[in-house]
Protein backbone atom coordinates (compact mmCIF):
# COMPACT_ATOMS: atom_id res chain seq x y z
CA UNK A 1 0.00 0.00 0.00
CA UNK A 2 2.67 2.42 0.93
CA UNK A 3 4.53 2.09 -2.01
CA UNK A 4 1.13 1.98 -4.34
CA UNK A 5 0.87 5.93 -2.69
CA UNK A 6 4.63 6.77 -3.12
CA UNK A 7 3.52 6.46 -6.62
CA UNK A 8 0.65 8.03 -7.55
CA UNK A 9 1.82 11.37 -8.10
CA UNK A 10 -0.01 14.19 -10.60
CA UNK A 11 2.38 15.92 -13.57
CA UNK A 12 2.12 19.75 -12.70
CA UNK A 13 3.25 21.35 -16.32
CA UNK A 14 4.92 24.18 -16.06
CA UNK A 15 3.86 27.88 -15.90
CA UNK A 16 3.74 31.59 -14.43
CA UNK A 17 2.01 31.63 -11.11
CA UNK A 18 0.54 34.94 -10.35
CA UNK A 19 1.02 34.25 -6.74
CA UNK A 20 -1.42 36.43 -3.76
CA UNK A 21 -4.51 37.53 -3.72
CA UNK A 22 -5.12 41.54 -3.79
CA UNK A 23 -8.35 41.15 -1.70
CA UNK A 24 -6.30 38.54 0.64
CA UNK A 25 -4.91 39.33 4.12
CA UNK A 26 -1.94 41.28 3.92
CA UNK A 27 0.56 38.45 3.73
CA UNK A 28 -0.95 37.78 0.42
CA UNK A 29 0.35 41.17 -1.25
CA UNK A 30 1.71 42.34 -3.07
CA UNK A 31 0.83 40.26 -5.99
CA UNK A 32 3.37 38.94 -7.81
CA UNK A 33 4.24 36.81 -10.78
CA UNK A 34 6.61 33.59 -9.97
CA UNK A 35 7.87 31.33 -13.12
CA UNK A 36 7.01 27.55 -11.90
CA UNK A 37 9.04 24.94 -13.42
CA UNK A 38 6.87 21.33 -14.60
CA UNK A 39 6.68 18.95 -11.56
CA UNK A 40 5.22 15.73 -10.32
CA UNK A 41 3.17 16.09 -7.57
CA UNK A 42 1.52 13.28 -4.28
CA UNK A 43 -1.93 12.95 -5.25
CA UNK A 44 -2.64 12.94 -1.66
CA UNK A 45 -1.00 13.73 1.46
CA UNK A 46 1.50 11.46 3.11
CA UNK A 47 -0.38 9.09 4.82
CA UNK A 48 0.85 7.03 8.08
CA UNK A 49 1.42 3.54 6.55
CA UNK A 50 3.60 5.44 4.32
CA UNK A 51 5.28 7.11 6.99
CA UNK A 52 6.08 3.49 9.30
CA UNK A 53 7.70 2.73 6.71
CA UNK A 54 10.27 5.86 7.27
CA UNK A 55 10.18 5.41 10.81
CA UNK A 56 11.03 1.58 10.44
CA UNK A 57 13.69 1.82 7.93
CA UNK A 58 15.45 4.76 9.12
CA UNK A 59 15.18 4.41 12.61
CA UNK A 60 13.01 7.84 12.23
CA UNK A 61 11.33 8.80 15.92
CA UNK A 62 8.03 7.73 15.70
CA UNK A 63 5.27 11.05 15.17
CA UNK A 64 3.12 12.30 18.13
CA UNK A 65 0.35 10.22 19.09
CA UNK A 66 1.64 6.72 17.95
CA UNK A 67 2.45 4.16 20.49
CA UNK A 68 6.15 2.65 19.89
CA UNK A 69 6.24 2.51 15.72
CA UNK A 70 2.83 2.05 14.81
CA UNK A 71 -0.09 4.29 14.10
CA UNK A 72 -3.49 3.73 15.88
CA UNK A 73 -5.77 0.58 14.64
CA UNK A 74 -7.43 1.56 11.45
CA UNK A 75 -5.62 5.22 10.45
CA UNK A 76 -3.62 3.73 8.19
CA UNK A 77 -5.07 5.88 5.07
CA UNK A 78 -4.83 8.39 7.19
CA UNK A 79 -2.44 11.64 6.75
CA UNK A 80 0.72 11.21 9.00
CA UNK A 81 0.32 13.82 11.77
CA UNK A 82 2.31 15.24 14.38
CA UNK A 83 5.68 16.11 12.30
CA UNK A 84 7.69 18.47 12.51
CA UNK A 85 9.58 20.19 9.42
CA UNK A 86 12.58 18.51 10.05
CA UNK A 87 10.70 15.32 10.13
CA UNK A 88 8.65 16.05 6.74
CA UNK A 89 11.80 16.94 5.03
CA UNK A 90 13.90 13.91 6.24
CA UNK A 91 10.77 11.63 4.87
CA UNK A 92 10.88 13.78 1.38
CA UNK A 93 14.56 13.53 1.22
CA UNK A 94 14.01 9.50 2.10
CA UNK A 95 11.46 8.95 -0.31
CA UNK A 96 13.58 10.62 -3.28
CA UNK A 97 11.75 13.52 -3.32
CA UNK A 98 11.38 17.07 -1.67
CA UNK A 99 8.82 19.50 -0.10
CA UNK A 100 7.17 21.75 -2.26
CA UNK A 101 8.01 25.23 -2.35
CA UNK A 102 5.23 27.73 -1.50
CA UNK A 103 4.86 28.88 -5.19
CA UNK A 104 4.68 25.49 -6.18
CA UNK A 105 2.18 24.79 -3.32
CA UNK A 106 -0.01 27.84 -4.54
CA UNK A 107 0.16 26.93 -8.15
CA UNK A 108 -1.30 22.86 -7.95
CA UNK A 109 -3.78 24.79 -6.01
CA UNK A 110 -4.72 27.87 -8.39
CA UNK A 111 -3.41 26.54 -11.57
CA UNK A 112 -2.88 29.01 -14.70
CA UNK A 113 -6.27 30.67 -14.39
CA UNK A 114 -5.70 31.58 -10.55
CA UNK A 115 -8.62 30.10 -8.64
CA UNK A 116 -9.66 31.07 -5.40
CA UNK A 117 -10.63 27.40 -4.25
CA UNK A 118 -8.33 24.50 -5.30
CA UNK A 119 -11.85 22.94 -7.01
CA UNK A 120 -13.08 26.36 -8.95
CA UNK A 121 -14.10 29.89 -7.78
CA UNK A 122 -17.38 28.77 -6.25
CA UNK A 123 -17.77 29.33 -2.36
CA UNK A 124 -19.40 26.27 -1.87
CA UNK A 125 -21.33 25.87 1.26
CA UNK A 126 -20.61 23.30 2.76
CA UNK A 127 -17.14 23.18 1.53
CA UNK A 128 -16.29 19.95 -0.78
CA UNK A 129 -13.17 19.66 1.95
CA UNK A 130 -12.92 17.90 5.43
CA UNK A 131 -12.47 22.13 7.03
CA UNK A 132 -14.54 24.04 9.29
CA UNK A 133 -15.40 21.36 12.47
CA UNK A 134 -12.64 22.26 15.22
CA UNK A 135 -15.14 20.54 17.89
CA UNK A 136 -16.97 17.59 15.95
CA UNK A 137 -14.35 17.10 12.96
CA UNK A 138 -10.75 14.71 12.99
CA UNK A 139 -8.50 13.79 10.24
CA UNK A 140 -9.89 11.51 8.03
CA UNK A 141 -8.24 9.21 4.98
CA UNK A 142 -6.80 10.80 2.35
CA UNK A 143 -8.84 11.09 -0.90
CA UNK A 144 -12.70 11.22 0.92
CA UNK A 145 -13.49 14.54 -0.24
CA UNK A 146 -13.52 14.18 -4.55
CA UNK A 147 -15.41 17.00 -5.17
CA UNK A 148 -12.56 19.44 -3.52
CA UNK A 149 -9.61 18.00 -6.08
CA UNK A 150 -8.34 20.19 -8.24
CA UNK A 151 -9.36 20.04 -12.26
CA UNK A 152 -5.53 17.95 -12.52
CA UNK A 153 -6.69 15.37 -9.46
CA UNK A 154 -4.25 16.88 -6.61
CA UNK A 155 -6.56 16.12 -3.54
CA UNK A 156 -7.07 17.56 -0.37
CA UNK A 157 -5.24 20.66 -1.03
CA UNK A 158 -8.21 22.14 1.28
CA UNK A 159 -8.70 20.53 4.29
CA UNK A 160 -8.30 17.17 6.29
CA UNK A 161 -4.43 18.68 7.32
CA UNK A 162 -2.40 21.98 6.53
CA UNK A 163 0.79 20.87 4.86
CA UNK A 164 4.43 21.84 5.62
CA UNK A 165 6.35 23.82 2.73
CA UNK A 166 9.95 23.93 1.72
CA UNK A 167 10.11 27.69 2.28
CA UNK A 168 10.57 29.92 5.34
CA UNK A 169 8.08 32.42 6.00
CA UNK A 170 7.99 35.88 5.29
CA UNK A 171 6.10 38.88 4.30
CA UNK A 172 6.16 38.78 -0.38
CA UNK A 173 8.36 40.80 -1.85
CA UNK A 174 8.39 41.30 -5.98
CA UNK A 175 10.37 39.78 -7.24
CA UNK A 176 10.32 36.93 -5.20
CA UNK A 177 12.41 35.92 -3.09
CA UNK A 178 11.54 33.29 0.11
CA UNK A 179 14.29 34.01 3.02
CA UNK A 180 17.15 31.66 3.39
CA UNK A 181 17.52 31.63 7.20
CA UNK A 182 14.47 31.92 9.75
CA UNK A 183 12.74 29.24 12.05
CA UNK A 184 9.32 29.82 11.12
CA UNK A 185 8.12 28.18 7.97
CA UNK A 186 5.35 28.44 5.45
CA UNK A 187 2.57 26.25 5.74
CA UNK A 188 -0.38 26.28 3.40
CA UNK A 189 -4.04 24.68 3.13
CA UNK A 190 -6.50 24.32 5.63
CA UNK A 191 -7.60 21.47 7.78
CA UNK A 192 -10.19 19.78 9.75
CA UNK A 193 -9.98 22.44 12.03
CA UNK A 194 -9.95 25.69 10.04
CA UNK A 195 -12.03 27.48 8.22
CA UNK A 196 -10.13 29.23 4.97
CA UNK A 197 -9.90 26.96 2.25
CA UNK A 198 -9.16 29.62 0.07
CA UNK A 199 -5.74 28.68 -1.89
CA UNK A 200 -3.80 31.31 -1.27
CA UNK A 201 -4.09 31.72 2.38
CA UNK A 202 -0.54 31.18 3.74
CA UNK A 203 0.49 30.87 7.76
CA UNK A 204 3.58 31.64 9.37
CA UNK A 205 4.24 27.82 12.04
CA UNK A 206 7.65 27.26 14.06
CA UNK A 207 9.63 24.56 12.20
CA UNK A 208 9.64 22.76 15.59
CA UNK A 209 5.93 22.45 15.99
CA UNK A 210 4.06 18.89 15.80
CA UNK A 211 0.33 19.28 15.39
CA UNK A 212 -2.73 16.97 15.15
CA UNK A 213 -3.68 18.89 11.97
CA UNK A 214 -0.19 19.27 10.08
CA UNK A 215 1.06 17.01 7.75
CA UNK A 216 2.74 17.51 4.15
CA UNK A 217 2.96 15.94 0.79
CA UNK A 218 5.97 15.99 -1.65
CA UNK A 219 7.10 16.54 -4.93
CA UNK A 220 9.62 16.03 -7.57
Amino acid sequence: VANARDATMVAIPEGTLRMGRQEGSTDERPVHDVPVAALAADRFEVTNVQYQRFVLEQGHPAPLGWTASTYRRGEALHPVTGVTWADANAYCTWAGKRLPSEAEWEWMARGAEGRLFPWGDAELAPPPANSGRPETGAVEAVGGWPDGATPLGVMDLAGNVREWTADRYAPYCDPHAPPATGQHMAVRGSSWRTYNDVASARESVDAATAAADLGFRCVR
